[in-house]
């Protein structure tokens, strides 16, 4: 039981630190931490399999998928508690006026039908 309750909290300290290095990641490119978790359950496998190789290695296939999903859980929720608030840029404005362009002409031109 103590070795589950050790995975599980190096899963979530793990998890923290994933979304954390995506989050930096992304802004040494100039690129905002917005939007949804990037992260893909593989990944989260990936991480699973290096806490066994660190750990005893030993898990039954359904206590892997736990841990994978713990890790997973855990990163997406840092992630969306510390995201970057998503910033308007001027073409966004730009953008939303040409689809209510576009827009209006669709319903025109049913009109017109």
């Amino acid at each position: 039981m103590k070795q589950t309750e050790a995975r599980l909290a190096r899963a979530a300290l793990d998890g923290r630190a994933w979304a954390d290095a995506v989050r930096a990641s992304l802004e040494s490119e100039g690129r905002p931490a917005v939007g949804g978790w990037p992260g893909t359950l593989s990944e989260a496998r990936a991480k699973v399999d290096a806490i066994l190789v660190s750990t005893d290695g030993v898990a039954t296939p359904t206590e892997r998928e736990g841990l994978t999903r713990h890790i997973y859980q855990t990163a997406r929720a840092h992630w969306l508690e510390t995201r970057a608030p998503h910033v308007r840029e001027s073409n966004d404005e730009e953008d939303e006026e040409a689809a209510k362009s576009r827009s209006f002409n669709v319903k025109e031109r049913a009109k017109e039908r």
